[in-house]
């Protein structure tokens, strides 16, 4: 790994993220350690990544971190971001199909980045330190 590559890989970008901060340019993270929903500020750049997400394991140093240098910051986040300021500030003449192409790949890396995070559990790559989200079965209520 060189050190201009990023350790901690998004799987929502911080110019996504920081649509939703506040003024004190903090958004609110929600997690839950030990079956309690915690709420808690955060910046974006600290919230919404896995260390090496996207590390090619077993490749080279050099190219363990191609994924997120050379594809996801240049191809997917750059361009989207600014495809969505077009969105948000509703300039149409600037939506051209290279907008809407940046726009929809970043869409679709979304859904990608969640299954890397789901194979990287699976995997036992990372250890989930979270409690499951989904309640137990209830009995069925007598009609």
């Amino acid at each position: 790994m060189t050190q201009q590559d990023p350790k901690d890989h998004h799987y929502l970008p911080v110019f996504y993220l920081s649509r939703w901060q506040g003024p004190d340019g903090r958004v609110v993270r929600y997690y839950r350690p030990h079956n309690r929903v915690i709420a808690s500020a955060i910046t974006p750049p600290n919230t919404a990544f896995e260390p090496r997400l996207y590390t090619l394991e077993g490749f080279p140093e050099e190219m363990q971190q191609a994924v997120e240098r050379e594809y996801m910051a240049p191809v997917v986040d750059d361009p989207a971001a600014k495809a969505l300021e077009i969105l948000i500030t509703r300039n149409c003449a600037a939506l051209t199909a290279k907008v809407r192409e940046a726009w929809t790949r970043f869409l679709l890396s979304l859904r990608e980045c969640q299954e890397f995070r789901v194979r990287a559990g699976i995997m036992g790559k990372k250890k989930n330190p979270y409690a499951p989200t989904q309640r137990p079965e209830y009995p069925r209520r007598a009609a």
